[in-house]
């Protein structure tokens, strides 16, 4: 009986894992997309996103993250 319930929580935590990234990288493509980022720059990270989905996603936050801050501080 034990073993059902690990293996049932373990598919839980999976499939909760599936979707928190499912969810990053549509979140990642839409700020790709809605992103003040013009011509091959924007092709460029939405390429990323679209073919690294988890990391591109980070990576794209991030630096466009620190981007943007560079810019407002001023």
């Amino acid at each position: 009986m034990e073993l059902k319930t690990d293996f049932a929580l373990g598919f839980f935590i999976w499939q909760f894992a599936l979707l928190m990234f499912t969810i990053l990288w549509i979140y990642g493509i839409v700020k790709v997309m809605r992103g003040t980022l013009q011509g091959n720059k924007k092709l460029g990270w939405l390429l990323i996103v679209v073919l690294i989905p988890v990391l591109g996603s980070v990576l794209y936050l991030i630096i466009e993250r620190g981007r943007n801050v560079k810019l407002t501080s001023h």
